[in-house]
């Protein structure tokens, strides 16, 4: 049987490292556990001092997960670095905000056809 994403041996051991590093803190055991994955995924401690969260914020993610709500990141790569554990979990799907804004982009500069120019489309495809 094969090791769980969550409890492969070498995130225990940068979780252990992130620990000592980190030391006494006032996180919740919940915060607590989001800003080590934070700090896990961008190698910077100084989140443990940028990092705040409103009273009921975890929970009410939680519960947007577990309704299936999408995931709406920045880029494309962090959307590639969590789907597959979204997928592993609730099953929510995974958006790219800037792929979103590239393909609205893209299709509000692509020239309107009008019939003259689907009808010359269809000409050169097919006779």
């Amino acid at each position: 049987m094969s090791e769980s994403p969550l409890n492969h041996p070498i995130l225990k051991q940068s979780f252990a490292a992130i620990d000592r590093e980190i030391g006494s803190h006032n996180f919740s055991p919940a915060e607590y556990a989001i800003v080590r994955r934070v700090i896990h995924s961008t190698a910077d401690f100084e989140f443990k001092h940028l990092l705040r969260f409103s009273p009921g914020a975890i929970e009410s993610a939680i519960i947007a997960l577990q309704a299936k709500t999408p995931i709406v990141t920045d880029v494309n790569m962090v959307a590639q670095g969590i789907g597959s554990m979204a997928q592993k979990t609730f099953g929510n799907p995974v958006i790219a905000a800037i792929d979103r804004a590239r393909s609205r982009f893209q299709a509000e500069r692509a020239p309107k056809p009008d019939c003259s120019t689907a009808g010359k489309n269809f000409r050169r495809r097919f006779m």
